[in-house]
């Protein structure tokens, strides 16, 4: 039987490196992963609602994009705004968008060579809204949670063909609270992340091991603070500070944090993170 097994074995040597990288569009976050998004590998960013999951995405597409690389977004949550996307800098010349949340439609196609011959780059947008026809048939039946099933099995073999293709994927996902961890008195329903004291380490993302076991890097989307023009705090904030920790990171050193700021209408903006460095190294002071 062992004559048909066929495996290649390489050295150290022969490993290749990344094919291509991409920016976060955020200059600290780059730094905590070691300096980019790097191909051939898989990461997960969850956190609350409107914390800037889908922004980092958007700027990577938009560095694909520079880069003469495909791209393949899939909204799985009908939410796509094109002004947004295209306020991050992609022009869609090199991006496909698939509006579908069929899990297993979507997955065959990502595991078939018309994927994977095609694009360099696929984000979930987001893998918590992709739903199993059998778990939809079948709710509160003998197959309820098959979609979980779907979604570790798929991972793992979505994970050799990144590898293999040099593929990069992003995944954004939602929080929940892991709920035997906290106290008694505490409100189970998962969203008051800033009202409840949860340790971090609490708060898993809604698919929980399914891409955490497989991703590269984890990176969780704290609390964000509006930012109003010249502190008036009576007017339309015009953007936010969003606070974050990479939670997971095989390419460099783990639980590193810091934050980034978004500017409505715009997207990332690296300059106030170079501002606060400036600061912080004495080259900058702060007039309070």
């Amino acid at each position: 039987l062992l004559k048909d097994i066929v495996m290649e074995i390489i050295k150290l040597d022969d490993f290749k490196d990344s094919r291509f990288n991409l920016t976060t569009g955020s200059y600290k976050l780059d730094s905590c992963l070691n300096g980019a998004l790097f191909s051939g590998r898989i990461y997960e960013f969850f956190g609350i609602h409107s914390s800037g999951k889908s922004t980092i995405a958007y700027k990577a597409l938009a560095d694909a994009e520079r880069q003469e690389l495909n791209s393949l977004y899939i909204d799985s949550e009908f939410k796509s705004d094109k002004r947004s996307i295209e306020a991050s800098g992609v022009t869609g010349k090199r991006l496909s968008i698939l509006q579908e949340n069929n899990m297993e439609q979507v997955f065959s196609f990502l595991k078939s060579p018309e994927f994977y011959n095609n694009f360099d780059v696929v984000v979930f947008d987001s893998l918590t809204a992709m739903r199993s026809v059998t778990d939809s048939m079948s709710v509160g039946g003998a197959f309820a949670g098959n979609g979980a099933a779907l979604i570790s099995a798929f991972m793992a073999d979505f994970a050799a063909i990144c590898a293999k293709h040099d593929v990069l994927c992003v995944v954004i996902d939602q929080i929940r609270f892991n709920l035997n961890n906290l106290p008694a008195s505490s409100p189970k329903m998962g969203y008051e992340v800033n009202s409840v004291p949860v340790p971090i380490g609490q708060l898993v993302s809604s698919c929980g091991n399914a891409v955490s076991h497989h991703a590269t890097a984890r990176v969780q989307l704290l609390e964000t603070h509006s930012i109003y023009e010249n502190g008036l705090v009576d007017t339309d904030p015009m953007g936010q500070k969003t606070n974050f920790i990479v939670v997971k990171n095989h390419q460099g050193r783990p639980m590193m944090s810091g934050s980034f700021y978004i500017e409505y209408d715009r997207g990332m903006v690296v300059e106030l993170e170079l501002a606060d460095l400036a600061i912080k190294k004495g080259i900058f002071k702060k007039n309070v």
